[in-house]
């Protein structure tokens, strides 16, 4: 068994198309059209100009020099021993899910694609990032009479006026803009805030050969890149 990992997207580049700001939110300048495209949790290979998307993992990330190349595939041979090969899997969907690709999930059917979804880490990162927006906005309560309320200066910036409506705490679900590879915590689930904003298409593996036992292995694969470029066409802006 194969789990594998399709570098995510949300435009093609051209080849006469150059790709800048060295970031998580690279800009992709299209000479044909003349626009500029932002993408989120893209970074531009070094010496290149490629678009290339974060497996998940910082380490792995590091091993195939960078991440992941966008209009590839990155394979990663399951272990009879362990479960590394679906753990890789997980952090690659939470990483383009919480960077909003639009992701097409395969797998042997679809009750095995579900409890993947179900067991998608905890964004540690987008986590911080909420809680730091909330302390940032901490209120200290005003007093009946505020003329005679005395502070230091550096805390009048937690004052809140009367007028200004209250700021809602631990809704965040957008990734910091330096953040290229998230931190993900795997004892804990993703955050709802983020699936229920994720584009995301289950295919079964098992439906597209017909449920049939005689169907080939090629004839399989063909019929998953079809549906991957048809899902492609769909999403492809």
């Amino acid at each position: 068994n194969f789990g594998f990992i399709m570098s995510s997207f949300k435009r093609a580049v051209k080849a006469n198309t150059t790709v800048a700001q060295a970031s998580s939110s690279a800009e992709v300048v299209d000479d044909t059209v003349g626009d500029n495209v932002t993408v989120t949790g893209v970074k531009p290979w070094v010496n290149t100009g490629l678009g290339i998307a974060s497996s998940g993992n910082k380490q792995l990330d590091e091993l195939i020099g960078g991440g992941c190349a966008l209009g590839t595939l990155t394979f990663v041979e399951s272990d009879s021993f362990s479960n590394y090969g679906e753990t890789l899997a997980l952090y690659g969907l939470a990483e383009s899910i919480s960077h909003k690709h639009a992701v097409l999930l395969v797998s042997e059917d679809n009750i095995e694609a579900e409890r993947l979804m179900a067991a998608l880490p905890y964004n540690q990162t987008i986590g911080r990032a909420g809680n730091v927006s909330n302390e940032d906005h901490a209120v200290v309560p005003e007093k009946a009479d505020a003329n005679k309320l005395t502070i230091a200066w550096q805390y009048g910036k937690y004052i809140k006026p009367k007028d200004e409506p209250p700021v809602p705490r631990g809704s965040s679900s957008e990734i910091p803009a330096a953040s290229y590879c998230c931190s993900y915590d795997l004892s804990r689930r993703l955050q709802s805030s983020i699936l229920e904003s994720a584009t995301v298409e289950m295919c079964s593996a098992g439906a597209l050969a017909g449920n049939n036992s005689s169907t080939s292995a090629e004839q399989a694969l063909n019929k998953i890149t079809q549906a991957v470029q048809e899902f492609v066409a769909k999403h492809h802006k």
